[in-house]
């Protein structure tokens, strides 16, 4: 009986630490919780992409401007939304349109046409 119970506490110990690091990964919380920094991070990097179309030139000054207008509607976007605290469905949003940013700046910097 002792056996059983000492391994009943051990599975309940690895479930509930399974639950805590599945509701951190996912963003547990009305507010998101600790995944803001994706978004962030996700941000930074497609501008830092953007930025770096414009030097090597495999985006036209007019691609980069397009681009950079819609990252900044995705941003006002984001802090619309963070305004009460950011939903899971609310953060699937966010997500889609930086998606949907990163699928465009993929194919522009890859159309050919070049600033030279």
């Amino acid at each position: 009986m002792k056996v059983f119970t000492i391994l009943f506490a051990a599975f309940v110990l690895i479930a509930g630490l399974s639950v805590a690091a599945s509701a951190q990964r996912n963003g547990g919380g009305r507010n998101g919780g600790g995944n803001n920094g994706n978004i962030n991070a996700r941000q930074r990097e497609q501008e830092k992409r953007i930025r770096q179309g414009e030097r090597d030139g495999s985006l036209t000054p007019k691609e980069a401007a397009e681009l950079q207008r819609k990252e900044e509607k995705v941003r006002e976007l984001e802090a619309r939304l963070r305004e009460n605290g950011i939903t899971p469905q609310e953060r699937k949003k966010i997500e889609k349109a930086l998606d949907k940013l990163n699928r465009e700046i993929e194919k522009l910097r890859h159309n050919n046409q070049r600033t030279t």
